[in-house]
């Protein structure tokens, strides 16, 4: 089974948040954010983690402190005391979002952005640039196919170090065809609000259901005592 969750972590994009926030962090993940210097570029990535640690806290009564932080070599982070649980962590604007389950995911947020098709006319196949020309609203096309494509090669743990063309999207039927390994990955595509895109990939089923948290109960949650 597949866990989404998500949070408008707009307030804790603020300077004087940082400290508290960095409390909460694991060791090597507050050491990589160190270098963070934008108030809501550091808010955005704590959220994330901290996003997760509530999430596996509450659904699986898993050690929320004491990770061991590390980083697949594509990049893609993985926690050892987590065990077979894997995870992933996305964020856009003020949102966050983290997904996980027990097997491969990839989760990927995207506000609608205006006016990109000419990146669409460049790096899109036809069958997705079809798909946008054909939409009463191609910018909200556009995103849902650009969060699609990082969501699959984020499950595949390679990022965006395979081009976004090496993977196709047919969102009708809700797949990625991928080029390299001539195959076809089920994937989830949706809009959380009007201006809000969510993509979930992975083997295991999502119900669709996302949990959505403020700050304030997220913190609380990190902060009780067992």
């Amino acid at each position: 089974m597949v866990f989404v969750d998500m949070m408008d972590a707009e307030e804790w994009m603020k300077s004087e948040f940082r400290p508290a926030l960095s409390s909460l962090l694991s060791p090597m993940r507050r050491q990589e954010m160190e270098s963070i210097r934008n108030p809501k570029a550091y808010g955005a990535s704590a959220a994330a983690e901290l996003l997760l640690r509530g999430s596996l806290k509450k659904k699986r009564q898993l050690p929320e402190d004491g990770w061991t932080w590390q980083r697949q070599e594509g990049g893609k982070p993985w926690v050892k005391e987590l065990g077979k649980t894997q995870f992933n962590l996305s964020h856009s604007g003020t949102f966050a979002a983290v997904a996980w389950g027990d097997g491969p995911i990839g989760v990927d947020i995207q506000q609608v952005v205006f006016g990109k098709q000419v990146i669409a006319e460049r790096c899109f196949s036809d069958l997705e640039k079809q798909q946008i020309r054909e939409s009463s609203n191609p910018d909200q096309i556009f995103s849902m196919i650009w969060a699609a494509k990082e969501a699959y090669l984020k499950w595949l743990g390679t990022g965006l170090r395979r081009p976004l063309g090496s993977v196709e999207i047919h969102l009708e039927r809700g797949e990625v065809y991928d080029h390299e390994r001539n195959t076809f990955q089920k994937i989830s595509v949706s809009l959380v609000t009007e201006e809000l895109v969510l993509a979930v990939c992975a083997d295991d089923d999502w119900d669709g259901k996302v949990t959505w948290w403020d700050t304030d109960t997220l913190f609380s949650c990190l902060t009780e005592r067992r």
